[in-house]
């Protein structure tokens, strides 16, 4: 006799959330495009499917990987790491879920549950939206009709949510069919599950909303609460990201390792900290005040040295004045910005090539004019170095009015391209 699968609404998953391995017999396995992926179809299943934003499970299924679980109408579909060969239709198979995701995925629900009943009832807050991250989940708030909250109405709202948790309020579930009146049923429902099963999940006599995912058995085991941040969306709706159990306890672990690698730096402890980064900012600002300084008198230095060669310099093919280059390996865009300013001013009709970087791995080149000098001679002069520095060392690149900007994955071509363009490189 043909066996069966138990629809969603009613699969062993739903029906106890508590365990973790069951045996069930194979329905169906339908092999797909990918290769060794097939689907399988189960009389029953403890691994939960994609829905009412909570990710699916992961698992095993006869000892093969199970990477995805859909809905397929009433039927719960498992993505298998397998061939259509190493399952066979009709016989018993031991279906294992990857419990620690799933006892994850069970303190975040089932805590959405609480916050939400809680923010909407004693603060007048309506989730609009929820969604289940990997790190970190969040609930969203319409706020057209309110204003936003304050900093004392969260930490309240959290206060009040982890006293309920010590509380060890039940989480029950009832269930109905869909066309039954009594409970409360769902104001949206998928058009395929209209004659299914509703789920309505309780806590205790706060709260009762359908939902078809796992929850845990009591508020206690979702340990505490920690409220993280808010998000403005969508103009007037607010997102409040949030964390349950467990990942409490994780993210708390990687704050104190973090503190502790902290205080090694900065030779402190936590509550010291604000104290000295605040410390470091100034320090900062004060050394890079002193650098604009430093850079401004050995950019002025390099311009005069510049300058002074100009007497010497005659004309080229490439241009009707005379073409400067300059390079320095350790300087960076602020100390181009810095030189180009300086020799535009000292250097007045000329066309100036800088560069920067090492020979092996290049860097960056800013071609520009002097105060009194034609923007058609600088662009005249990029286009020669330009094509002077040929394919090898690949220097990319573009600008207008006088200014031209590149990069260059090397100069090992550099000295060949400025002799060939009648440039001077000014050491």
């Amino acid at each position: 006799m043909p066996v069966s699968a138990a629809p969603v609404g009613a699969l062993l998953c739903q029906r106890d959330s508590s365990l973790r391995s069951t045996t069930a017999t194979i329905v169906s396995v339908t092999g797909t495009k990918a290769s060794g992926t097939v689907e399988v179809v189960l009389s029953d299943t403890v691994l939960f499917p994609v829905g009412g934003g909570q990710p699916c499970d992961f698992g095993t299924i006869g000892g093969f990987a199970v990477t995805d679980v859909v809905r397929r109408g009433f039927e719960p579909v498992h993505l298998v790491s397998a061939t259509v060969a190493d399952l066979v239709v009709g016989s018993s198979v031991e279906v294992v879920v990857d419990w620690q995701r799933r006892w994850d995925h069970m303190q975040q629900h089932s805590g959405q549950h609480l916050l939400s009943a809680i923010a909407e009832q004693q603060y007048g807050l309506n989730t609009v939206a929820w969604a289940l991250g990997k790190e970190k989940s969040c609930v969203e708030f319409d706020l057209t009709n309110q204003p936003v909250p304050t900093d004392e109405t969260w930490a309240s709202l959290e206060s009040k949510v982890n006293s309920l948790i010590r509380d060890n309020l039940p989480f029950t579930i009832q269930t109905a069919s869909s066309h039954e009146e009594n409970g409360s049923l769902p104001s949206k429902l998928p058009e395929d599950l209209a004659s299914g099963v509703i789920r309505n999940v309780r806590i205790g006599n706060l709260d009762n909303n359908p939902c078809c995912g796992t929850h845990v058995s009591s508020t206690s085991q979702l340990q505490c609460m920690k409220l993280l941040n808010t998000e403005r969306i969508r103009g007037k709706n607010l997102r409040l990201y949030f964390i349950f159990g467990d990942r409490v306890l994780s993210t708390l672990h990687a704050s104190v390792t973090r503190d502790r690698v902290l205080g090694n730096l900065l030779c402190a402890g936590p509550d010291q900290f604000v104290e000295k980064v605040t410390g470091l900012q100034n320090q900062v600002k004060d050394l890079t005040k002193s650098n604009k300084s430093y850079l401004k008198e050995v950019s002025d230095f390099i311009s005069l040295n510049l300058a002074s060669s100009l007497s010497s310099i005659a004309v080229t093919p490439t241009s009707t004045v005379p073409i400067l280059a300059y390079h320095r390996a350790d300087g960076d865009a602020e100390f181009l910005t810095t030189l180009s300013k300086s020799a535009s001013e000292k250097c007045k009709n000329c066309v100036l090539i800088f560069t920067t970087g090492e020979v092996s791995s290049g860097g960056a080149a800013l071609v520009v004019g002097g105060t009194e000098t034609k923007e058609a001679d600088v662009s005249t002069v990029w286009k020669a170095f330009q094509t002077a520095m040929g394919t090898k060392d690949q220097m990319k690149g573009g600008g207008a009015k006088g200014r031209f900007q590149a990069k260059s994955v090397g100069w090992s071509q550099r000295s060949a391209a400025l002799v060939n363009i009648g440039a001077v490189d000014v050491l």
